[in-house]
């Protein structure tokens, strides 16, 4: 009976090892839909999005289309704050408003790493839906390998809808931005109309941070730089969290016959206080005196940023061959969660320790703004400098990719050195020795003298 309870107690502390050691990640990520250009209002639309599982399986993967605008005001978990739609009192196209989801979710079933698959929708084009750019929130439910169930939003649909013959936004690539980091967005024009357009050019709205939910400034660095309420709500209508690099914001496209479409190049930049979210860039179109008010969407992918800010070792007092345990912090302040972490510590020949796997530790995930731990037991050999380096590579992976960072900190290594009254006593017993000795000789030679 014994025996059992302890083979399920084994059993169960390695499934937990297990759970709180393997890397989780979810990247499932999608690729450009069946949907190749503008459509017409009054029409159903059958659409297929390609699903890519970039890292561990996905079991029960179930695709769900839903409402962009809806979620303007709230505060995605995922993406943080995302002003997908537009004010009640606005008169921009509104997918809630004029895009019918007659079909809005699909089961896919299972996805091992690299798998692709499609998951199909209908939707239907209110007839009197007006021309512009709607979008959609494409989410995913799904078990990951950890059997917990997932929620994410892995992207954006954008449909193009042409009422009127005037000048279109029919795509956008590499709309894919990060904190602090400028990048280049492609946007495709095309003259959807019957007649050439001529003198074309399109103004970039730089987007304000008035606009996303919560405030840009954390609560902590309010109160250690002494921010007032007056103060924040001025920086929230001046700082412009997505702007146009170079100079002016307004970028010259020329002349396009009937059908023509051409692409154009613009840098964009993302402040470093922007939250990770899918934004919506308000842009102008300008076409022989007429214009026209679109938005396309940005993608802002905020990374991780790790570091080892604290050391702490037991005892504190190192000295050679004693078993050392060191506990280094892992401090997680970038934008993102850092998944996959661990730590290595590399060898400089004066430490060692026991097994085969004794330098390497695991975090797991460590979210943004969060922090964790790793433990390891060392040895210092004999012979170490007194001031120790130790280098630790740390590895993550984040919504940027793989990264690798080495961190350094310094050991104090103590020799035992022996005081100097031990070593005044020691003297004094050599030189006692040496004067006994004397004596004796001096007794032997004089008695030697004394015989003869």
């Amino acid at each position: 009976m014994n025996k059992f309870i302890f083979s399920i107690f084994t059993v169960s502390l390695i499934l937990i090892l297990s759970i709180i050691t393997l890397p989780t990640t979810n990247a499932l990520s999608i690729e450009e839909s069946n949907l190749n250009g503008p459509v017409a209002p009054d029409t159903r639309i059958n659409i297929s999005i390609p699903i890519i599982n970039d890292n561990n399986q996905k079991k029960d993967v179930t695709i769900v289309l839903k409402y962009a605008e809806k979620q303007s005001s709230s505060s995605s978990p995922l993406f943080g704050s995302s002003p997908f739609g537009y004010p009640s009192n606005s008169q921009k196209p509104s997918s809630f408003e004029h895009i019918g989801l007659m079909k809005s979710s699909d089961f896919i079933g299972d996805l091992n790493r690299g798998e692709k698959a499609y998951a199909n929708f209908v939707i239907y084009i209110d007839k009197d839906a007006p021309s512009g750019i709607y979008n959609l929130e494409v989410t995913a439910r799904y078990t990951d390998f950890m059997i917990v169930p997932m929620t994410e939003t892995i992207g954006v649909l954008s449909i193009p809808v042409v009422n009127n013959p005037s000048i279109n936004i029919i795509g956008v690539s590499k709309g894919i931005l990060t904190p602090g980091s400028v990048n280049n967005l492609t946007i495709d024009l095309k003259n959807v109309g019957k007649y050439p357009k001529n003198d074309i050019s399109i103004k970039i709205n730089p987007m304000s941070s008035s606009q996303p939910e919560p405030s840009i400034i954390p609560e902590d660095l309010t109160k250690i730089l002494g921010v007032t309420d007056e103060t924040e709500q001025d920086l929230n209508k001046t700082k412009e969290l997505i702007s146009p690099v170079g100079s002016g914001n307004t970028f010259y496209v020329g002349d396009l016959l009937p059908g023509e479409s051409r692409s154009l190049n613009i840098k964009l930049f993302a402040d470093y206080d922007i939250k990770k979210g899918v934004y919506s860039l308000p842009v102008t179109i300008y076409a022989q005196g007429i214009s026209y008010e679109e938005n396309i969407p940005v993608l802002v992918m905020a990374g991780a940023k790790l570091s080892i800010p604290v050391v702490e070792t037991n005892p504190r007092v190192i000295m050679p061959e004693d078993k050392i345990t060191i506990v280094a912090t892992i401090e997680n302040s970038g934008g993102d969660a850092a998944r996959s972490v661990s730590v290595e510590i590399l060898d400089n020949g004066y430490i060692t320790g026991e097994g085969n796997m004794w330098n390497v530790a695991y975090a797991g995930i460590i979210p943004a703004e969060d922090s964790s731990y790793v433990i390891f037991q060392i040895f210092v050999v004999n012979g170490a400098p007194e001031q120790l380096p130790l280098y630790m590579k740390v590895k993550y992976t984040d919504d940027l990719g793989d990264h690798e960072i080495i961190e350094k900190v310094e050991l104090n290594v103590v020799y035992s050195q022996e005081d100097d009254s031990s070593y005044n006593t020691r003297l004094i017993g050599v030189i006692v020795g040496i004067l006994i000795i004397i004596a004796v000789l001096g007794v032997y030679l004089y008695k030697r003298r004394a015989k003869r």
